[in-house]
């Protein structure tokens, strides 16, 4: 996160870092589904990133595959 805020009208902000990447829900729709060990590794990604988060004491509070970006390395 670079910089964050509340407008006006109480709406919150955050501002990222770009990063070149499709969502999962993207890959999904034109690959199909994963081979297992694949979506196990991305879920344990994904698990891994939200616990960094709440350590920061940060609740996504919106997680599904619209949401996963999955980066040109392949990491989530």
């Amino acid at each position: 996160v670079v910089d964050f805020g509340i407008l006006e009208d109480s709406s919150a902000y955050l501002v990222m870092e770009y990063l070149p990447s499709q969502s999962l829900a993207a890959v999904l729709s034109t690959k199909g589904p994963m081979e297992p060990r694949a979506a196990a590794d991305m879920g344990r990604q994904v698990a891994d990133g939200l616990a960094a988060a709440h350590v920061a004491g940060v609740v996504h509070r919106d997680v599904k595959p619209g949401n996963v970006l999955i980066g040109e390395d392949g990491r989530v």
